[in-house]
């Protein structure tokens, strides 16, 4: 499935890009495209990476073990 989901993201992308390029963006338009898809793809990242820190507990050194 994660060929078929990475292909189904290619034509999506370029699909989006493609509308972009006809309208007013121009050559600007990959750069808006690929920007917008960072962030979608980025920002839950990012939430999800601070949540789950958050969660785990702190680590401390064995009790006879100097750091």
């Amino acid at each position: 499935m994660a060929t078929s989901m990475f292909n189904f993201g290619t034509a999506v992308g370029t699909s989006i890009t493609a509308l972009a390029l006809a309208g007013s963006l121009g050559a600007l338009a990959p750069v808006v495209v690929g920007l917008g898809f960072a962030v979608v793809v980025f920002l839950p990242l990012v939430t999800l990476t601070r949540i789950e820190r958050r969660a785990r507990p702190a680590v401390s050194a064995p009790a006879g073990l100097r750091v």
